[in-house]
């Protein structure tokens, strides 16, 4: 269970959760049939790329009052002389490095400040509509969490000429790229790991107890800024957690044979047409990213039993458990109790500096969704309350 315990919805996530799902104008339920390239009132550049058909819609015409803008994206930014090449991108979005367009607008900082875009590509056989839906969503639960320091900070959605972009921070790196560096897994002192770690735990709470779950976390969508603190960003797959969004009274919003986010970060109920809830979606990702901080790289390609790396994995956390029966014991208060061992016999654990981040690896990826641990457990761990943090929290 996420950690909020409102029983009476939060207004400002109720009225997000509204404006997503309500059915009358501005916002067009999608009827049209998909179209794909060859349509005639799609358009497509030289690379035989789908783009919307023109006059692009404006914003406004889908965003609340609140956050309508008069803003021109061309009065105001302009791409910085060495980032014309996209500085990162995904399935769904490409990101390019801003700044402000005039002297005067830069005299206004108080530091030289660059800003990203996140420019939304429309999917091949997606429809205008739904490409207009699919950004405005992802606006709306971004601009409503980024006001806390480990979460993206998100200024505004513009209309640019190939369609939509929203404008945000810019940050010098994100978490992959740096554990892609040469020597990490043994120049990188574990406390820094683990402050990494607990601060993207931090974040995560913050989305969980503002009942969003995040459905792709991954190094790759935790951004660095020069200072080392952490922040959780693209939020193209996150949603509401319960039914009712902020009430936690109400019933999980689960899903079925829906496949979402990034191998191996996704659990194994994901992809094994269960039911599954973003919940426990995210305790998933948030220990295969430990393994992947401690280790400098991935456990396994992806929970399949087709993958070896995944079969054998399952195994071992099978003896773990056999041999450590109370990792799966349930308190009175809910929460997974277990002892640890300093020393396991698995290559998943070898290099782990101490069985207590190896209990915490195994408990938060258990392949089990009924035990795996959550935030409420690991916030209790006497050993994650010890980890000094880097930064000021």
């Amino acid at each position: 269970m996420p950690l909020g315990t409102s029983a009476k919805p939060d207004p400002n996530l109720q009225q997000a959760a509204n404006l997503i799902a309500d059915p009358k104008p501005p916002i067009i339920q999608d009827k049209e049939p998909i179209l794909s390239a060859n349509n005639t009132n799609i358009n497509t550049n030289t690379n035989n790329v789908p783009s919307l058909p023109t006059p692009i819609k404006s914003v406004n015409e889908y965003l609340p009052p609140q956050f309508q803008t008069d803003v021109k994206f061309e009065s105001k930014y302009q791409f910085t002389i060495t980032s014309e090449d996209t500085v990162g991108s995904g399935g769904a979005s490409k990101i390019k490095k801003l700044q402000l367009r005039t002297a005067q607008q830069q005299q206004q900082q108080q530091q030289q400040q660059y800003y990203a875009i996140k420019k939304f590509v429309l999917f091949k056989n997606e429809s205008p509509e739904s490409y207009y839906r699919r950004v405005f969503e992802e606006y709306i639960i971004t601009k409503n969490l980024t006001n806390y320091k480990h979460i993206v900070h998100c200024h505004e959605l513009l209309n640019i000429p190939s369609g939509w972009g929203i404008i945000m921070d810019f940050y010098p790196c994100d978490l992959l790229s740096i554990i892609r560096k040469p020597n990490w897994c043994h120049d990188v002192p574990i406390f820094e790991k683990m402050c990494y770690f607990k601060q993207i735990c931090f974040g995560l709470k913050f989305l969980h107890e503002s009942d969003i779950v995040h459905r792709d976390l991954k190094p790759a969508n935790v951004l660095v800024t020069s200072e080392g603190i952490l922040k959780l960003t693209d939020f193209g797959c996150s949603d509401f957690g319960h039914l009712i969004p902020g009430n936690f009274d109400s019933d999980i919003a689960m899903e079925t044979n829906v496949v979402l986010g990034t191998p191996p970060y996704r659990p194994p109920e994901c992809i094994q047409g269960r039911q599954w809830d973003g919940f426990k979606f995210d305790y998933w990702s948030l220990g295969v990213i430990l393994f992947v901080l401690v280790w400098g790289r991935i456990p396994f390609g992806e929970c399949d039993v087709k993958d070896g790396n995944y079969r054998e994995y399952c195994t071992d956390h099978h003896r773990y458990i056999t041999m450590n029966p109370n990792l799966r014991n349930k308190t009175k208060n809910g929460d997974v109790a277990g002892t640890h061992l300093d020393r396991f016999n698995s290559k998943f654990a070898r290099n782990f500096p101490n069985g207590d981040i190896v209990r915490i690896f195994w408990k938060l990826c258990d392949p089990d969704p009924f035990w795996r641990m959550g935030l409420r457990d690991l916030f209790e761990e006497k050993y994650f309350q010890k980890l000094e943090m880097c930064v000021d929290e």
